[in-house]
């Protein structure tokens, strides 16, 4: 197996060419607020919403997934354990605070001027403080159950914020620094873990084809993950969901499944166990299928939009 090998492709071809961003700006979805983040319009909320309520009920409430909130203020220490900081510390975006003991400095500056400082001047009055924003939503949910002896599987989903992502080159809905995703995290016994994702995948593709998309599914195997449980060999590590965006002419990951074997245990010291995490962006599956198909959406999507 290469490193992205098509393992399988849907029984549909693209039946649009249709320049997704512009009609969905046109017609009143999205507006652009700053570089790489929208403003989603009462209209273009019905339809985001609708997207992620469509895999909550088709796919992830089925397989035995619970709904919470994961936290979305990350602090360095988790992100130490995870690697983020070590191999991503360029996509991070850090929180800062304003010195207290200098704000009533900048606040009479601000004043002065009757506008807002420079960025060179903000940075003089500003402090990280040992936290990030969001990155990848399944992060936390293995500090919390770090030392801790799982005796049952923990099977949680969230879809309560955005993630960023500090992309150098923002591209419409291809490429967002603020996005919206539902990811589904597990914690358990190996075999659970496989035959969970066994199941996901099932619904997923079940789920796609009534989309009437045009989309396939890669896969490869990660170097980091120990490959002793004998069902990895049938079911390869990392599959990422890849649609066609026909006026892109290109592939785009709308999504993913991914087997960790003890990769996250260790790092996060859990006992006995494997976790695995799906992960849908739901943006970018909103360009997937306007691109496609438009604004006549199959009944399957059509049904939870309100």
């Amino acid at each position: 197996m290469g490193p992205l090998d098509t393992v399988y492709e849907g029984r549909f071809k693209s039946k649009g060419n249709i320049h997704s961003y512009e009609e969905l700006i046109k017609n009143d979805f999205v507006k652009e607020y700053t570089p790489g983040v929208l403003f989603w319009t009462p209209k273009g909320a019905q339809l985001l919403y609708g997207v992620f309520k469509m895999f909550e009920t088709e796919v992830l409430i089925p397989s035995g997934y619970k709904r919470a909130i994961f936290p979305k203020t990350i602090s360095r220490e988790t992100w130490h354990k995870s690697r983020h900081l070590d191999n991503m510390s360029s996509e991070l975006f850090f929180l800062g605070v304003v010195n207290k003991e200098k704000h009533q400095e900048l606040f009479s500056l601000t004043k002065k001027e009757g506008k807002t400082p420079k960025e060179e001047v903000y940075n003089k009055f500003i402090e990280l403080t040992n936290s990030g924003y969001c990155h990848s939503v399944c992060t936390p949910i293995y500090d919390l159950f770090s030392n801790k002896k799982i005796t049952k599987p923990i099977m949680w989903y969230d879809f309560s914020g955005v993630s960023l992502r500090n992309e150098s080159a923002p591209k419409k809905l291809l490429r967002l620094r603020e996005f919206h995703m539902v990811d589904a995290a597990m914690i358990g016994k190996p075999k659970d873990v496989v035959d969970v994702r066994k199941k996901l995948l099932k619904l997923y593709t079940e789920v796609f084809d009534k989309l009437e998309l045009e989309y396939k599914f890669t896969m490869k195997k990660t170097r980091e993950t120990p490959e002793k449980f004998e069902d990895y060999k049938a079911v390869p590590n990392l599959i990422d969901f890849e649609a066609y965006v026909p006026y892109d002419e290109n592939w785009l990951e709308v999504g993913g499944s991914f087997l960790h074997g003890r990769l996250f245990a260790d790092r996060f010291n859990i006992n006995d166990v494997h976790t695995s995490c799906s992960a849908q962006g739901i943006d970018r599956w909103v360009e997937a299928i306007v691109s496609q198909n438009g604004f006549d959406f199959p009944e399957i999507l059509a049904k939870y939009i309100e």
